[in-house]
Protein backbone atom coordinates (compact mmCIF):
# COMPACT_ATOMS: atom_id res chain seq x y z
CA UNK A 1 0.00 0.00 0.00
CA UNK A 2 1.45 3.37 -1.02
CA UNK A 3 1.99 5.98 1.68
CA UNK A 4 0.23 9.32 1.18
CA UNK A 5 2.64 12.18 1.88
CA UNK A 6 0.52 14.24 4.24
CA UNK A 7 2.23 13.88 7.62
CA UNK A 8 5.63 13.07 9.19
CA UNK A 9 8.00 11.32 9.38
CA UNK A 10 9.85 13.45 6.82
CA UNK A 11 13.36 14.79 6.37
CA UNK A 12 13.50 18.50 5.57
CA UNK A 13 15.47 19.42 2.45
CA UNK A 14 16.79 23.02 2.19
CA UNK A 15 15.04 25.09 -0.48
CA UNK A 16 18.43 26.49 -1.48
CA UNK A 17 19.53 23.01 -2.51
CA UNK A 18 16.43 22.34 -4.63
CA UNK A 19 16.24 25.84 -6.17
CA UNK A 20 19.90 26.50 -6.96
CA UNK A 21 22.29 23.63 -6.16
CA UNK A 22 20.39 20.70 -7.63
CA UNK A 23 21.21 21.64 -11.23
CA UNK A 24 24.94 21.61 -10.48
CA UNK A 25 25.01 18.14 -8.91
CA UNK A 26 25.33 14.72 -10.49
CA UNK A 27 22.90 11.93 -9.63
CA UNK A 28 25.37 10.31 -7.23
CA UNK A 29 26.05 13.64 -5.48
CA UNK A 30 22.31 14.19 -5.00
CA UNK A 31 21.86 10.67 -3.57
CA UNK A 32 24.78 11.05 -1.15
CA UNK A 33 23.66 14.54 -0.06
CA UNK A 34 20.10 13.36 0.60
CA UNK A 35 21.34 10.35 2.59
CA UNK A 36 23.53 12.71 4.63
CA UNK A 37 20.49 14.91 5.33
CA UNK A 38 18.49 11.84 6.41
CA UNK A 39 21.17 10.78 8.88
CA UNK A 40 21.53 14.30 10.32
CA UNK A 41 18.48 16.57 9.91
CA UNK A 42 16.26 13.47 9.79
CA UNK A 43 17.30 12.71 13.38
CA UNK A 44 17.31 16.36 14.51
CA UNK A 45 21.08 16.64 14.78
CA UNK A 46 23.58 18.81 12.86
CA UNK A 47 26.08 16.08 12.02
CA UNK A 48 26.68 12.34 12.23
CA UNK A 49 29.49 9.83 11.85
CA UNK A 50 28.83 8.04 8.57
CA UNK A 51 31.26 5.56 7.03
CA UNK A 52 31.64 5.20 3.28
CA UNK A 53 30.23 1.69 3.55
CA UNK A 54 27.12 3.05 5.29
CA UNK A 55 26.68 5.58 2.47
CA UNK A 56 26.82 2.60 0.08
CA UNK A 57 24.79 -0.11 1.83
CA UNK A 58 23.05 1.62 4.73
CA UNK A 59 23.10 1.42 8.51
CA UNK A 60 22.83 -1.78 10.53
CA UNK A 61 21.72 -2.31 14.09
CA UNK A 62 24.56 -2.77 16.59
CA UNK A 63 22.36 -5.19 18.58
CA UNK A 64 21.37 -7.80 16.02
CA UNK A 65 22.88 -6.63 12.73
CA UNK A 66 19.48 -5.95 11.18
CA UNK A 67 19.39 -3.49 8.28
CA UNK A 68 18.00 -0.08 9.28
CA UNK A 69 18.19 1.44 5.80
CA UNK A 70 19.60 0.59 2.36
CA UNK A 71 21.91 3.57 1.87
CA UNK A 72 22.41 4.97 -1.63
CA UNK A 73 23.09 1.64 -3.37
CA UNK A 74 26.20 3.17 -4.98
CA UNK A 75 29.71 1.68 -5.12
CA UNK A 76 32.50 2.75 -2.76
CA UNK A 77 34.34 4.53 -5.57
CA UNK A 78 31.22 6.45 -6.66
CA UNK A 79 30.36 7.49 -3.09
CA UNK A 80 33.94 8.62 -2.41
CA UNK A 81 33.95 10.73 -5.56
CA UNK A 82 30.56 12.24 -4.68
CA UNK A 83 31.68 13.13 -1.14
CA UNK A 84 34.81 14.78 -2.52
CA UNK A 85 32.69 16.81 -4.97
CA UNK A 86 30.23 17.88 -2.26
CA UNK A 87 33.14 19.03 -0.09
CA UNK A 88 34.63 21.08 -2.92
CA UNK A 89 31.24 22.72 -3.55
CA UNK A 90 30.87 23.63 0.11
CA UNK A 91 27.81 21.40 0.48
CA UNK A 92 29.36 19.08 3.07
CA UNK A 93 31.90 19.44 5.84
CA UNK A 94 34.05 16.51 6.92
CA UNK A 95 35.80 16.10 10.29
CA UNK A 96 38.02 13.08 9.95
CA UNK A 97 37.61 10.30 12.48
CA UNK A 98 40.56 8.86 14.37
CA UNK A 99 41.35 5.16 14.49
CA UNK A 100 38.28 3.11 13.59
CA UNK A 101 35.85 6.00 14.00
CA UNK A 102 33.99 7.05 10.86
CA UNK A 103 34.27 10.61 9.57
CA UNK A 104 31.85 13.19 11.01
CA UNK A 105 29.72 14.68 8.21
CA UNK A 106 27.77 17.96 8.32
CA UNK A 107 25.54 18.90 5.34
CA UNK A 108 25.71 22.56 4.32
CA UNK A 109 23.97 24.89 1.83
CA UNK A 110 26.29 27.64 0.52
CA UNK A 111 24.50 30.98 0.35
CA UNK A 112 24.30 33.01 -2.83
CA UNK A 113 25.17 36.69 -2.94
CA UNK A 114 22.10 38.93 -2.65
CA UNK A 115 23.20 40.88 -5.75
CA UNK A 116 23.56 37.69 -7.75
CA UNK A 117 20.99 36.87 -10.43
CA UNK A 118 22.58 33.50 -11.10
CA UNK A 119 22.95 30.25 -9.22
CA UNK A 120 26.58 30.94 -8.41
CA UNK A 121 27.60 29.56 -5.02
CA UNK A 122 31.03 29.18 -3.56
CA UNK A 123 32.51 25.95 -4.86
CA UNK A 124 29.79 25.33 -7.48
CA UNK A 125 29.82 26.24 -11.15
CA UNK A 126 27.62 29.13 -12.29
CA UNK A 127 24.45 28.50 -14.29
CA UNK A 128 22.63 31.79 -15.03
CA UNK A 129 19.05 31.81 -16.26
CA UNK A 130 20.06 32.48 -19.87
CA UNK A 131 22.45 29.51 -19.88
CA UNK A 132 25.62 31.60 -20.35
CA UNK A 133 28.41 32.58 -18.00
CA UNK A 134 28.64 36.36 -17.48
CA UNK A 135 31.33 38.53 -15.92
CA UNK A 136 31.66 42.31 -15.80
CA UNK A 137 33.82 43.85 -18.50
CA UNK A 138 36.38 46.00 -16.72
CA UNK A 139 37.77 47.37 -19.91
CA UNK A 140 41.04 45.48 -19.47
CA UNK A 141 42.41 42.19 -20.72
CA UNK A 142 42.32 40.69 -17.24
CA UNK A 143 39.04 38.90 -17.93
CA UNK A 144 39.69 35.24 -18.72
CA UNK A 145 38.31 34.13 -22.06
CA UNK A 146 36.74 30.68 -22.01
CA UNK A 147 35.09 29.15 -25.04
CA UNK A 148 33.21 31.70 -27.14
CA UNK A 149 32.98 35.29 -25.83
CA UNK A 150 30.54 37.93 -26.96
CA UNK A 151 30.33 41.63 -26.07
CA UNK A 152 26.93 43.02 -25.05
CA UNK A 153 26.94 46.49 -23.46
CA UNK A 154 29.06 46.38 -20.36
CA UNK A 155 28.68 42.61 -20.01
CA UNK A 156 30.97 40.05 -21.58
CA UNK A 157 29.15 36.77 -21.98
CA UNK A 158 31.06 33.54 -22.28
CA UNK A 159 29.74 30.19 -23.35
CA UNK A 160 31.58 27.15 -22.08
CA UNK A 161 31.66 24.08 -24.28
CA UNK A 162 30.77 20.70 -22.69
CA UNK A 163 34.36 19.54 -23.13
CA UNK A 164 35.63 22.41 -20.98
CA UNK A 165 33.52 21.23 -18.03
CA UNK A 166 35.63 18.06 -17.98
CA UNK A 167 39.14 19.46 -18.37
CA UNK A 168 41.53 17.49 -16.14
CA UNK A 169 42.58 19.35 -13.02
CA UNK A 170 45.96 18.32 -11.66
CA UNK A 171 46.17 20.88 -8.86
CA UNK A 172 47.65 19.93 -5.52
CA UNK A 173 44.22 20.25 -3.93
CA UNK A 174 42.73 17.62 -6.25
CA UNK A 175 45.64 15.25 -5.56
CA UNK A 176 45.11 15.72 -1.83
CA UNK A 177 41.39 14.92 -2.19
CA UNK A 178 42.25 11.79 -4.19
CA UNK A 179 44.68 10.69 -1.47
CA UNK A 180 42.01 11.13 1.21
CA UNK A 181 39.46 9.22 -0.87
CA UNK A 182 41.82 6.27 -1.38
CA UNK A 183 42.78 6.24 2.31
CA UNK A 184 39.08 6.15 3.24
CA UNK A 185 38.65 3.08 1.03
CA UNK A 186 41.72 1.44 2.56
CA UNK A 187 40.43 2.02 6.10
CA UNK A 188 37.32 0.00 5.27
CA UNK A 189 39.27 -2.71 3.45
CA UNK A 190 41.75 -3.11 6.31
CA UNK A 191 38.95 -3.43 8.86
CA UNK A 192 37.40 -6.26 6.83
CA UNK A 193 40.59 -8.31 6.42
CA UNK A 194 42.06 -10.19 9.39
CA UNK A 195 45.34 -10.73 7.53
CA UNK A 196 45.98 -6.95 7.58
CA UNK A 197 46.86 -5.37 10.92
CA UNK A 198 47.89 -1.88 9.78
CA UNK A 199 45.50 1.06 10.01
CA UNK A 200 45.88 3.66 7.24
CA UNK A 201 46.29 7.27 8.31
CA UNK A 202 48.04 10.55 7.52
CA UNK A 203 51.41 8.82 7.75
CA UNK A 204 50.52 7.00 4.52
CA UNK A 205 49.79 10.18 2.52
CA UNK A 206 53.24 10.26 0.83
CA UNK A 207 52.95 6.61 -0.26
CA UNK A 208 49.44 7.01 -1.68
CA UNK A 209 50.54 10.22 -3.42
CA UNK A 210 53.30 8.22 -5.14
CA UNK A 211 50.74 5.65 -6.32
CA UNK A 212 48.57 8.41 -7.79
CA UNK A 213 51.61 9.96 -9.50
CA UNK A 214 52.30 6.58 -11.12
CA UNK A 215 48.74 6.49 -12.48
CA UNK A 216 46.88 4.53 -9.79
CA UNK A 217 43.19 5.13 -9.14
CA UNK A 218 40.94 3.96 -6.31
CA UNK A 219 40.11 0.85 -8.35
CA UNK A 220 43.83 0.12 -8.88
CA UNK A 221 44.52 0.27 -5.15
CA UNK A 222 41.52 -1.92 -4.26
CA UNK A 223 42.62 -4.58 -6.72
CA UNK A 224 46.20 -4.43 -5.42
CA UNK A 225 44.88 -4.81 -1.87
CA UNK A 226 42.89 -8.00 -2.52
CA UNK A 227 45.68 -9.45 -4.66
CA UNK A 228 48.24 -8.75 -1.92
CA UNK A 229 46.01 -10.35 0.72
CA UNK A 230 45.59 -13.46 -1.43
CA UNK A 231 49.34 -13.82 -1.95
CA UNK A 232 50.08 -13.30 1.75
CA UNK A 233 47.56 -15.94 2.87
CA UNK A 234 48.81 -18.45 0.28
CA UNK A 235 52.47 -17.90 1.16
CA UNK A 236 51.87 -18.17 4.92
CA UNK A 237 49.74 -21.33 4.68
CA UNK A 238 52.39 -22.90 2.47
CA UNK A 239 55.24 -22.07 4.85
CA UNK A 240 53.33 -22.42 8.12
CA UNK A 241 54.67 -19.06 9.34
CA UNK A 242 51.63 -16.78 9.51
CA UNK A 243 52.15 -13.09 10.16
CA UNK A 244 49.89 -10.14 9.34
CA UNK A 245 50.54 -7.31 6.89
CA UNK A 246 51.58 -4.38 9.09
CA UNK A 247 52.27 -1.68 6.50
CA UNK A 248 50.71 -0.40 3.27
CA UNK A 249 54.19 -0.55 1.73
CA UNK A 250 53.58 -4.27 1.34
CA UNK A 251 51.25 -3.37 -1.54
CA UNK A 252 53.67 -0.96 -3.27
CA UNK A 253 55.01 -3.33 -5.93
CA UNK A 254 51.59 -4.97 -6.33
CA UNK A 255 50.10 -1.58 -7.26
CA UNK A 256 52.63 -1.43 -10.13
CA UNK A 257 51.66 -4.94 -11.24
CA UNK A 258 47.96 -4.06 -11.27
CA UNK A 259 48.76 -0.94 -13.31
CA UNK A 260 50.52 -3.22 -15.82
CA UNK A 261 47.45 -5.44 -15.99
CA UNK A 262 45.20 -2.43 -16.52
CA UNK A 263 47.47 -1.34 -19.38
CA UNK A 264 47.21 -4.77 -21.02
CA UNK A 265 50.72 -5.90 -20.06
CA UNK A 266 51.56 -9.40 -18.78
CA UNK A 267 52.58 -10.05 -15.19
CA UNK A 268 54.47 -13.16 -14.08
CA UNK A 269 52.10 -15.77 -12.67
CA UNK A 270 49.04 -14.00 -14.09
CA UNK A 271 48.98 -14.95 -17.76
CA UNK A 272 45.20 -15.39 -17.71
CA UNK A 273 42.78 -12.68 -18.81
CA UNK A 274 42.08 -10.38 -15.89
CA UNK A 275 38.58 -8.89 -15.73
CA UNK A 276 35.85 -8.21 -13.16
CA UNK A 277 35.20 -11.94 -12.76
CA UNK A 278 38.83 -12.51 -11.78
CA UNK A 279 38.73 -9.98 -8.92
CA UNK A 280 35.49 -11.51 -7.62
CA UNK A 281 37.25 -14.89 -7.68
CA UNK A 282 40.17 -13.48 -5.66
CA UNK A 283 37.83 -12.05 -3.01
CA UNK A 284 35.98 -15.38 -2.80
CA UNK A 285 39.32 -17.18 -2.47
CA UNK A 286 40.32 -14.94 0.46
CA UNK A 287 37.03 -15.55 2.28
CA UNK A 288 37.56 -19.28 1.83
CA UNK A 289 41.13 -19.53 3.13
CA UNK A 290 41.44 -16.68 5.62
CA UNK A 291 39.96 -18.79 8.49
CA UNK A 292 42.76 -21.33 7.97
CA UNK A 293 45.32 -18.51 8.07
CA UNK A 294 43.87 -17.32 11.40
CA UNK A 295 44.07 -20.84 12.81
CA UNK A 296 47.67 -21.22 11.64
CA UNK A 297 48.64 -17.89 13.17
CA UNK A 298 47.08 -18.71 16.53
CA UNK A 299 48.60 -22.19 16.67
CA UNK A 300 52.06 -20.92 15.79
CA UNK A 301 51.87 -18.17 18.38
CA UNK A 302 50.88 -20.76 21.00
CA UNK A 303 48.32 -18.34 22.40
CA UNK A 304 44.66 -18.65 23.14
CA UNK A 305 42.19 -18.27 20.27
CA UNK A 306 41.50 -14.73 19.23
CA UNK A 307 37.77 -14.89 19.87
CA UNK A 308 36.81 -11.55 18.35
CA UNK A 309 38.87 -12.12 15.20
CA UNK A 310 37.63 -15.66 14.67
CA UNK A 311 34.01 -14.69 15.26
CA UNK A 312 34.31 -11.97 12.63
CA UNK A 313 35.86 -14.43 10.18
CA UNK A 314 33.21 -17.08 10.92
CA UNK A 315 30.39 -14.60 10.29
CA UNK A 316 31.95 -13.67 6.96
CA UNK A 317 32.74 -17.18 5.71
CA UNK A 318 30.66 -19.64 7.68
CA UNK A 319 33.11 -22.50 7.04
CA UNK A 320 36.49 -23.96 7.98
CA UNK A 321 39.27 -25.35 5.80
CA UNK A 322 38.69 -28.95 4.65
CA UNK A 323 41.19 -31.46 3.24
CA UNK A 324 39.85 -30.68 -0.24
CA UNK A 325 40.39 -26.97 0.35
CA UNK A 326 43.95 -27.56 1.52
CA UNK A 327 44.72 -29.68 -1.56
CA UNK A 328 43.42 -26.93 -3.83
CA UNK A 329 45.47 -24.38 -1.90
CA UNK A 330 48.66 -26.42 -2.32
CA UNK A 331 48.02 -26.67 -6.07
CA UNK A 332 47.55 -22.90 -6.26
CA UNK A 333 50.80 -22.24 -4.39
CA UNK A 334 52.67 -24.70 -6.61
CA UNK A 335 51.37 -22.99 -9.77
CA UNK A 336 52.54 -19.65 -8.45
CA UNK A 337 55.98 -21.06 -7.64
CA UNK A 338 56.38 -22.56 -11.14
CA UNK A 339 55.29 -19.28 -12.75
CA UNK A 340 57.92 -17.34 -10.80
CA UNK A 341 60.61 -19.86 -11.72
CA UNK A 342 59.62 -19.64 -15.38
CA UNK A 343 59.64 -15.85 -15.25
CA UNK A 344 63.12 -15.84 -13.67
CA UNK A 345 64.49 -18.21 -16.33
CA UNK A 346 63.12 -15.98 -19.08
Amino acid sequence: MAMTITSPPFTAVPNEFIDWLLADCSGSEIAVYLYMLRRTAGFQKPSDRISVRQFCNGLRSTKNGASLDRGTGLSIETVSAALTALESKGMAKRDRGSGTKADLWTPQTPQRSKNQNTSTVEGARSVPKNGTHSVLNTGTDSVQKIGTTKERGNIRERKTTPEQHHLPDTSENDVALSVMSILDDLKILCQDRVVVSCRPGEKDNPLVSQWIARGATGETVRHAFVLGCQRKIAADLNSGAASSINSLRYFDQIVDQVLQLQNGQKVAGMEMTVGPAYWKHVEKWIRRYEPAWVKSRDQRAGSRTHVETNNRTARRTGKTLTDEDRAELEQFVERQRKSKVAAGAA
